[in-house]
């Protein structure tokens, strides 16, 4: 492949080697869309199996696409079936395809989705990657999974902000619906973190909080139609989810949990959705809760982030969330890392029990910390942030851009890896795996359901058990239960008036034997 040209959205090309196999971009043949074979422009070459399952979705019809250049992404909310396209001769093979996007590989996994690296190509060598998030196949029969999944794309894309991580596309293939975002070459700031747990400079932890806040900022002053205030809360502010890129600056993602004005769209209204070391105390006493519990659990972080250690910590998710409840924060100057007391301020006012005495917009705690850090010289400018991310992930991000570079390359059938472990070829993708692994139920975003509703499953399966093995024992045993039940005609109560009353048996009337 003549790699000379320009990559338009990527780093300047290198020499003619492939990566090694460690960086290698997963095989065609392993994340392959159903079964296929190559169309009539390349029948002259040795034809491939291109079994298994990419993303988990089902088999799909497969189509040819028209060239580069005109290729077209299916329409919103509709069936977009992936396509093979036809192969140049001469040229590496492609990946696999969804609509326009070929799948280079997994980047992430989460809760709910899965998170893949795609590329988009068109004539003159444009090159540009995007962030594929596929519902996972397990939920993908979930109603209330999948209105959650496409929420996030009606929010996000209603979002026009540099600090706001940007929705491209939005498609439903088969049963599963995927969205399409802009892809922020870097780490989570949950992974910078991992990385950095006794060293983490203040202003440069400053930068990155603000650049949140703007985030924020947008989607709370976020209107509709109507020109009346949208009511955007995102209801999971937390470190992993603040995307902090190469290019120094922090963007906000994933508001599939997010809500506008008082409509819950997340699901029922007994559960509780969030990760419960950065829920608001409202949010944990299922009070009505607005935008001041975005800018609590951002506070959250922020302790977090300059201290070392974490504010709410429990064994369990009940014990967190009663801490949570508590609210009691200590100044983060005299926890771990002692960071400067002119922080502990703004610290302690986002963290404020009451929503009334906390800062009441993000624009008004982005000012009160911008103004702090200005005065004691804590706030870095976006190049030392830049070169902070690069440090910390610079060989895994070059790895993964010089895989994205070669392409998806078909391997010879004896030399595939196992899915799964083609699957995490692409880098940071076993760091996240690790960090997953890791965490606990702080760190995870999860379902929380009330006390009184488990309460209410629990006698519901315990009667149902009951049934059950009432059910079982009068198949097997039914003489027993019969007379347990005093089904059995011939059984005779012992009589406390003296005398034995007679038993009667068929129409016929018979003495009772003594």
């Amino acid at each position: 492949m003549d790699r000379k040209r320009t990559q338009i959205g990527l780093a300047p090309p290198v020499d003619e080697a492939r990566p090694s196999s460690r960086f290698a971009v997963v095989p065609v043949k392993t994340l392959s869309i159903g079964n296929a074979r190559s169309d009539q422009r390349s029948a002259q070459r040795t034809e491939r199996s291109r079994g298994g399952t990419m993303l988990g979705l089902a088999p799909p019809k497969l189509e040819r696409a028209p060239d580069d250049g005109g290729a077209e992404s299916g329409s919103p909310g509709a069936a977009a079936p992936p396509t093979m396209r036809p192969h140049a001769q001469g040229t590496r093979d492609r990946g696999p395809v969804l609509g326009r996007y070929e799948v280079l590989g997994r980047i992430a996994r989460g809760g709910m989705g899965v998170v893949y690296l795609c590329r988009v190509t068109g004539k003159g060598g444009f090159r540009r990657l995007f962030a594929l998030k596929v519902l996972q196949k397990s939920l993908s029969r979930d109603p209330a999974a999948a209105r959650m999944f496409l929420h996030e794309a009606r929010v996000a894309a209603r979002i026009y902000d540099p600090h706001v991580v940007g929705i491209v596309d939005v498609g439903v293939h088969g049963t599963q619906p995927y969205l399409v975002m802009d892809y922020v070459e870097g780490g989570s700031f949950h992974e910078l973190l991992e990385r950095h747990p006794d060293h983490r400079p203040p202003r440069l932890i400053v930068p990155i909080v603000l650049d949140a806040l703007g985030g924020l900022a947008a989607a709370h002053g976020l209107t509709g139609e109507n020109g009346e205030p949208a009511g955007i809360v995102h209801s999971d502010v937390s470190p992993h989810n603040m995307l902090v890129g190469i290019d120094g600056h922090c963007r906000l993602s994933d508001f599939g949990i997010a809500r506008a004005g008082a409509n819950v769209t997340t699901g029922r209204a007994d559960v509780l959705y969030g990760k419960p070391a950065y829920l608001s105390p409202e949010q944990a006493n299922r009070q009505p809760d607005d935008h001041r519990s975005d800018l609590f659990s951002l506070g959250v972080v922020l302790w977090n982030a300059l201290t070392g250690e974490r504010l709410f910590d429990g064994g369990s998710q009940q014990e967190i969330l009663s801490k949570v409840r508590a609210a009691r924060a200590p100044a983060p100057s005299t926890a771990r890392l002692h960071p400067p007391a002119c922080l502990d301020a703004v610290c302690l006012k986002a963290l404020a029990r009451d929503p009334a005495a906390r800062y009441q917009s993000a624009e008004e705690m982005a000012r009160d910390l911008r103004t702090t850090a200005m005065h004691a010289n804590l706030l870095a400018p976006a190049s030392e942030v830049a070169a902070w991310i690069k440090e910390t992930f610079g060989a895994e991000l070059s790895a993964r851009r010089l895989a994205a570079l070669g392409g998806s390359g078909a391997e010879p059938a004896n030399s595939d890896p196992e899915p799964a472990q083609a699957a995490d070829r692409l880098p940071l993708a076993n760091a996240r795996r690790r960090a997953m692994s890791r965490s606990n139920d702080a760190a995870r975003t999860v379902v929380l359901i009330s006390e009184r509703d488990k309460n209410r499953r629990a006698v519901v399966y315990s009667a149902a058990l009951v049934i059950v093995v009432a059910i079982l024992a009068a198949v097997l045993w039914p003489d027993r239960v019969a007379r347990i039940f005093g089904a059995d005609g011939a059984a005779v109560q012992p009589s406390t008036s003296g005398t034995d009353p007679p038993v009667t048996s068929g129409e016929s009337v018979v003495p009772a034997r003594r």
